[in-house]
């Protein structure tokens, strides 16, 4: 990787302990948000109070254990990115179901093998870089801001629940937020910048007092909080049902392909040459999502997975060493035994929750736009794309078509991010069929450079490659034209055939002649058959590939030129 220029603290960096403690805390305050799905599961089977603080304590618990696994990079285990963990929303309506059917113990359960699933998954993850080229990670990192758009803008605008009126107080609480924010990110330099979240949530947590938006109630609620407590004492145990198997198994499925989706971003913020996704990086990194899982469901907490609006806050703050995420988990750690935190965050009010998101998730939406717009795209991929984004959004404009599906996929239609991403792969190889890897076709050799521009930006589109290799391979087709024109008694056109993967394009041509494999000013000199001025089109054939060769035999020479993709 190279460092690209805007970031403060890259991944390999050191900051200084004062600056990984803040950045842990800022972490903390986006990944608060996500506290709020446990809460949400209990409430719908009347759990005790004591019940949703020991699923509150454990899953901050396992979060910070998932996000330490994630950056530690040991032999096959984590990604080393700082990609913390968060109670995954792609896990709310399989655990809906489960608390309904078995209670919290079958939740527990069934996390667990959950998360034992991702971790075989996560083995043939290398074997699968077909499935996600960058119209399909693309497609469902963009769609990771988009989904969330209704909640950001209900909780932005302090709605929720039985709540369907905005109150000016609330809403005063969310511009200013967010528009402190947005105000130290874009204005301002050095290290406040680095502090744009936390600083607005200071802010929006001390007007939300003065304004009424937090009561008295919920101040109470932190001071009457215990100071410290154990809260494995309260732990349930666990369940299983084979007819579980399958809701778990989809929502795995989903929350894989999203981790999927923020590990490549990770990829693409860290590497300022980022060219394409690193299956095996992302392999350790799934690993790491599962255990982290696994984990949330051995010790009594909600599935997990990778946070795309702490990722996005990574963009926004330019940290993104990997020493943040130890301070990170060891407080999120420390937390689960510290009621007082949990409480904390417990009463955020929706307006800063609101604000957050929409500040985060914006990062995350230019990203996903700009992995889609780095390859060339044709009708397939616009397709793939397309229909992935329209029918997704379905799922959450028009709930009422997914009613009546069985319940086995009703974790795939019960977000547009779940729905999105399961399309785009699927859609993704329905339209691979008919695409081959090889094409020959001729050039004219006075028919100018136009010729070559079109047809090599046709196969650049279907192929899905890079437009900077497309336009080296149009000018070093040019070049070698213009070349074979300087000839005496040229002939009117050449063939061409190519070839593409994900790493390669090889262009291979062969011609009456024997070219001067070396320019002018090198050791050896031009072969006779060709005069002398044509070693400075030769020159500058070579210098446009990463690679040329020439062949030569008694019908000519054959060109090898090769660009790495």
């Amino acid at each position: 990787m190279k460092r690209p220029e805007n970031i403060t603290y890259w991944v390999d960096e050191v900051p200084p302990p004062w600056i990984s403690l803040l950045q842990g805390l800022q972490h903390i305050s986006v990944y608060a948000i996500s506290l709020v799905f446990p809460v949400l599961i209990v409430s719908t089977i009347n759990a005790s109070k004591e019940q949703a603080m020991f699923l509150v304590s454990v899953s901050m618990i396992a979060g910070g254990v998932g996000v330490i696994l994630q950056a530690i990079k040991r032999g096959p285990m984590g990604s080393g990115f700082l990609i913390p963990q968060i109670c995954g929303p792609s896990f709310i309506p399989s655990s809906l179901l489960a608390v309904q059917v078995g209670g919290i113990p079958l939740m527990l359960g069934m996390t667990m093998f959950a998360g034992s699933l991702e971790m075989v998954f996560s083995r043939f993850l290398r074997k699968m870089r077909a499935l996600f080229p960058p119209e399909v990670t693309g497609t469902i990192v963009t769609m990771v801001g988009i989904s969330v758009v209704g909640l950001a803008m209900k909780n932005f605008a302090g709605l929720g629940g039985n709540d369907t009126v905005v109150e000016p107080a609330e809403l005063l609480v969310s511009i200013v937020t967010l528009g402190t924010m947005v105000g130290i990110n874009v204005w301002t330099k050095g290290k406040l910048k680095m502090f744009s979240v936390l600083v607005g949530m200071v802010v929006g947590y001390v007007l939300a007092i003065f304004t009424g938006v937090i009561s008295p109630g919920a101040l109470a609620q932190i001071k009457n909080a215990s100071a410290a407590w154990f809260p494995f004492t309260h732990h349930p145990g666990w369940a299983f049902r084979g007819d579980m198997v399958l809701p778990f198994g989809i929502a795995m499925i989903c929350s894989s392909l999203k981790s999927i989706g923020d590990m490549i971003t990770a990829q693409k913020i860290n590497d300022r040459d980022w060219k394409r996704p690193d299956m095996e990086n992302i392999s350790g990194g799934i690993l790491a999502d599962g255990a982290g899982c696994f984990t949330a469901g051995v010790l009594g907490g909600m599935g997990q997975s990778t946070s795309s609006a702490n990722l996005g806050l990574t963009i926004a703050t330019g940290v993104t060493s990997r020493r943040v995420a130890l301070w990170m988990g060891g407080l999120l750690i420390a937390g689960g035994f510290l009621p007082k935190i949990s409480a904390l965050f417990a009463v955020m009010p929706r307006p800063l929750m609101g604000s957050v998101l929409i500040f985060a998730l914006s990062f995350m939406v230019v990203a996903g736009f700009q992995i889609i717009t780095s390859r060339m795209m044709d009708a397939r991929k616009t397709f793939v794309v397309g229909f992935s984004i329209i029918f997704g959004l379905s799922a959450d404009l028009t709930p009422q078509i997914y009613q009546n599906v069985p319940h086995w996929i009703h974790p795939v239609v019960a977000s547009s991010l779940s729905l999105s991403a399961v399309l785009a792969v699927l859609l993704n190889l329905v339209f691979r069929i008919g695409i081959s890897n090889k094409e020959s076709f001729r050039i004219q050799v006075g028919a100018g450079s136009e010729e070559i521009f079109q047809k090599m930006e046709k196969l650049g589109k279907r192929w899905g490659a890079r437009p900077e290799i497309i336009y080296r391979s149009v000018a070093a087709l040019d070049e070698l034209r213009s070349l074979i024109e300087s000839f005496p008694n040229p002939s009117q056109s050449f063939e061409v055939n190519a070839k593409f993967d994900e790493f390669n394009l090889d262009l291979t041509i062969g011609v009456p002649w024997k070219l001067p494999e070396t320019a002018a000013g090198e050791n050896a000199a031009p072969h006779d058959e060709i005069p002398t001025e044509t070693s400075l089109a030769t020159t500058m054939l070579k210098r446009i590939p990463d690679r040329i060769s020439f062949h030569e035999d008694k019908s000519g020479t054959r060109i090898k030129i090769h660009f790495d993709h």
